[in-house]
């Protein structure tokens, strides 16, 4: 352990399979990006790689029968995070080295958003920032001014958990509940001259929590039931659609031809990520999770609600766990 720090937290009411801390950090070459949220207070804070508060922005009460969960993002100079919430509600973006507002655009209120928004940088035309929403649907926002590009409103007909992902030219997005009536909406995106469009839906064992993956013309879906699909990104077609069992809110990824995805009850199940449907590996780590792995510099970092572990590492690397 290098540092740690703490601060002044009061337990609230929340979903009990989401915890207090659900947001991932984000991080550049100075600093770290964290945030959490409470009734009073939502909470935004960069750090430098060696724990020291840069900054600290509070965007004021967080309203959510669930608690919080989504996670700011770097795009250039900035940190952006959605707001989205029962309550008040917008983006925004700070100045990743003072924590001053950039933009801040008001969004309607109607259901916590979940989702983590991603960067579209098109060869012909400017970059723009990707939200989704039950509220919104689908909107690309302009990163220097933070005004609507464009929008595809009332895509979605529930909560949006998932993130939103590029996919062959397209912009993909989810939505679902605890109930069933999940969905992917595949849109092709908006331009000065012309208006977004949805290409295609997927209704069958689409994803409800789990945020789907594309690796060249294909993409997969790993549904929270245990179901994995491989789509043809362009089309929406299905080339295979087979179930590895378990429950997951961890999201697919994919490394040297392989998704890793790991169940609820710890067991990281590998998968083939062809046009051939192959279970390579199944391995129990004993503890419960519902993180997503990340991968750095050959290795896979999983967190479980006890651990921190370390799996891999390259040839003469000492492994630490």
């Amino acid at each position: 352990m290098l540092w740690q720090k703490s601060f002044p937290f009061a337990p609230h009411h929340k979903n009990n399979y989401n915890t207090f801390a659900s947001a991932s950090p984000t991080v550049d070459q100075q600093r770290v990006y964290i945030c959490w949220t409470s009734p009073a207070h939502y909470t935004l804070m960069a750090l430098t790689h060696d724990g020291q508060k840069v900054w600290e922005k509070d965007l004021g009460p967080f309203a959510s029968q669930h608690g919080g969960g989504a996670s700011p993002i770097v795009y250039q100079d900035e940190v952006v995070l959605g707001n989205e919430q029962d309550g008040e509600s917008f983006l925004i973006a700070l100045d990743a080295a003072t924590g001053k507002t950039r933009w801040q655009t008001p969004r309607k209120s109607k259901e916590t958003v979940y989702s983590t928004p991603c960067v579209y940088e098109p060869k012909d035309g400017p970059a723009a920032l990707i939200f989704t929403s039950e509220s919104h649907g689908v909107s690309a926002i302009d990163p220097d001014s933070g005004k609507v590009q464009w929008e595809l409103p009332d895509m979605f007909d529930k909560r949006v958990v998932s993130s939103p992902i590029l996919a062959a030219g397209l912009i993909l997005g989810q939505c679902g509940s605890g109930g069933g009536g999940n969905y992917l909406i595949a849109v092709r995106p908006g331009g000065p001259v012309k208006k977004p469009e949805v290409a295609y839906t997927i209704r069958k064992s689409a994803p409800y929590v789990p945020t789907s993956v594309c690796v060249g013309k294909r993409l997969f879906l790993w549904s929270d039931g245990g179901i994995v699909s491989c789509v043809e990104a362009a089309s929406g077609e299905v080339k295979w659609q087979e179930r590895v069992g378990g429950n997951y809110f961890s999201s697919p990824v994919w490394v040297d031809g392989r998704l890793f995805c790991v169940s609820t009850k710890g067991e990281v199940v590998v998968v083939e990520a062809s046009d051939r449907f192959q279970v390579l590996a199944r391995n129990p780590l004993g503890e419960v999770t519902h993180s997503t792995p990340a991968v750095a510099s050959g290795r896979m970092y999983i967190h479980t609600t006890k651990s921190l572990i370390s799996v891999g590492g390259r040839t003469g690397v000492r492994a630490e766990e």
